[in-house]
């Protein structure tokens, strides 16, 4: 859903005076959705980097997948950069890095992102 549309949505739903709980809806999607204001981007010359983090990153999908790790757990990581062009009009590009966990089964299939890139 777009976030213009969630406003508008917001917007009605706080205004609905049957169920007074939805007047203490936020009134942005920004704050609904807890969008962070301020991102951690490095300046790497000549270019910008941010970094996602790879235990993190490989924590969330343990998460959302229910996995437990054991403690004496070893990980086979693959990793794999590769520039994006974002357009013909300038020569910088978007440099993904990624990882996928070659040993443990519920994960093979899933590319994790652990870093971005953006410069020349």
């Amino acid at each position: 859903m777009p976030k213009s549309s969630l406003r508008k949505l917001l917007t009605i739903l706080r205004q609905e005076l049957d169920i007074s709980s939805f007047n203490k809806l936020h009134k942005v999607p920004r704050t609904l959705l807890q969008t962070p204001r301020n991102i951690g981007v490095k300046e790497v010359y000549p270019g910008q980097f941010y970094y996602f983090g790879i235990a993190l990153s490989i924590n969330k999908y343990f998460k959302q997948f229910n996995y437990c790790i054991p403690d004496d757990s070893c990980f086979e990581i693959a990793v794999n950069i590769d520039g994006l062009p974002i357009s013909s009009s300038t020569s910088a590009s978007l440099w993904p890095i990624l990882i996928q966990i070659k040993n443990i089964e519920i994960l093979k299939s899933k590319v994790i992102m652990v870093g971005l890139y953006y410069g020349k």
